[in-house]
């Protein structure tokens, strides 16, 4: 298992990284993209959900999930064939990024790809959390091909709030 390196941002204000602006610049081209699948489609709606789904799919997202357990917040991103070193992440109070990036093209020579769901160049997936976590409390390793992030939950008052109604 390899350690990842977490770049810790204390506080949710604090966007002035270049990550930021690099994840905000991709935001907008998946909703750009999804703009260009609802017009494909005649303007029809019923289906904005799927068109921001498949926008994010074709154009960097790879596959992740979001866990509790014991007070820590779990997020698992698909990333095979990353090595350790082609793998950043950033950790703020409400949020991870993910960025990813092949120093390498994978796949041998001798072979032919027919079809790949498998990005091989560039990644890159914000999470936005439910609750805050502490960036101080947070980790990162890469197993398997599968990133996983580790950070310890703040629980807030208003959160538990809204969690016992929904309950």
């Amino acid at each position: 298992m390899a350690e990842i390196k977490i770049q810790k941002i204390a506080t949710s204000v604090d966007r002035s990284l270049p990550v930021f602006s690099e994840v905000d610049h991709v935001m907008q081209n998946v909703q750009q993209r999804a703009f260009e699948l609802f017009t494909s489609r005649g303007g029809i709606g019923g289906d904005a959900l799927a068109d921001w789904l498949t926008a994010e799919h074709e154009l960097c997202w790879p596959a992740a999930e979001l866990l509790e357990s014991e007070g820590n917040l779990i997020v698992n991103v698909a990333l095979p064939g990353y090595r350790s070193e082609e793998i950043w992440v950033t950790a703020a109070p409400r949020e991870i990024v993910v960025q990813a990036k092949s120093t390498k093209k994978r796949g041998a020579a001798a072979h032919t790809v027919c079809w790949s769901e498998i990005r091989n160049d560039e990644v890159c997936r914000r999470i936005v959390l439910p609750d805050a976590i502490d960036v101080d409390k947070c980790s990162a390793s890469l197993e398997n091909g599968v990133l996983r992030i580790t950070a310890a939950a703040v629980k807030s008052a208003e959160w538990q709030v809204s969690k016992s109604i929904a309950a």
